[in-house]
């Protein structure tokens, strides 16, 4: 899994590419955790699938 983080001013972009489709999905426990501290920081979950799986996590402060 590749993981990037990335913190400006007022925002964190965090991306995960690779096998993390077998943890995160729209049903799953992790992904239910997750979207509550996304949605605590007015943020966003962005889900891709194709022929690699890549999860965008968006917080703003």
């Amino acid at each position: 899994m590749d993981i990037s983080i990335c913190g400006n001013h007022n925002e964190l972009s965090i991306c995960m590419k690779g096998m993390c489709h077998k943890i995160l999905t729209e049903n799953s426990v992790e992904y239910q955790n997750i979207n509550m501290i996304v949605e605590k920081y007015n943020g966003n979950i962005v889900l891709i699938q194709n022929k690699d799986f890549e999860c965008r996590i968006m917080l703003f402060f």
